[in-house]
């Protein structure tokens, strides 16, 4: 908070956490400058972003019978599923990190 700026991201880098001009709408967008507090790296402290899968029957089903993991996660995907760049872009909305650092943790 003490270096955070707050700047317009170009919509490459938006797109790239799955962020669209809709959801910026109002909101204010922020990257990371760097200060002593923060020993120039522009972030303190951890912010977990995490990806949460439900499982139903349909999911159970997929799971028994041994289907790949791509079509489970497409299917629970389908059902709202929360994954990792879509809690990173929440976070991004809210102040809390910045699209690069979402980027660099959740498209490794």
């Amino acid at each position: 908070d003490n270096c955070k700026e707050e700047y317009s991201p170009d919509p490459e880098a938006m797109q790239s956490i799955g962020l669209t001009s809709e959801m910026l709408s109002g909101k204010r967008i922020f990257r990371s400058r760097g200060c002593p507090v923060c020993l120039n790296t522009g972030y303190l402290g951890r912010t977990g972003i995490f990806e949460l899968m439900l499982i139903d029957d349909e999911i159970q089903s997929l799971i028994l019978k041994t289907s790949d993991s791509n079509t489970i996660k497409q299917k629970a995907v389908e059902k709202g599923m929360a994954t990792l760049s879509r809690d990173g872009a929440q976070k991004v909305l809210e102040g809390v990190t910045t699209i690069e650092e979402i980027f660099r943790v959740a498209h490794q």
